[in-house]
């Protein structure tokens, strides 16, 4: 395992982090430090659940096609301090704004496996 990157992020009131993928990496992970209490959002948009704030991870796959029509190609998480989560860096993600004063800190890790290198042949 080989990292290549570590960035740490900051994010404050209607601040987010728009879709987009790792490049030159094969995996990344995000995970959270510090996380505002989103509960107080739904609760003022009258809602069981809301999407502020929330890691969205949505699969490269599926679109139109009729047999993915039964597939949600989108999963979301409410960031909790403490998780973490490690997916493919060609996944598209993306984070959403929050109304909240609280800040919410979060780090992400890019890394390779080095199990697609090509191994070193021998000089003759």
């Amino acid at each position: 395992m080989t990292l290549i990157k570590v960035v740490i992020k900051l994010l404050r009131i209607r601040n987010y982090n728009p879709v987009h993928t790792h490049t030159e990496c094969e995996l990344t992970c995000v995970g959270f430090l510090k996380t505002p209490d989103l509960s107080k959002e739904a609760k003022k948009e009258n809602k069981l659940f809301s999407d502020n704030g929330n890691l969205q991870l949505i699969s490269n796959g599926g679109g139109d096609n009729v047999r993915h029509f039964f597939e949600n190609d989108t999963i979301r998480f409410i960031p909790k301090v403490g998780n973490w989560y490690l997916f493919p860096a060609n996944i598209r993600h993306l984070v959403y704004p929050f109304r909240s004063k609280d800040e919410r800190r979060s780090f992400s890790i890019n890394m390779n496996t080095n199990r697609f290198e090509r191994p070193v042949e021998p000089s003759k």
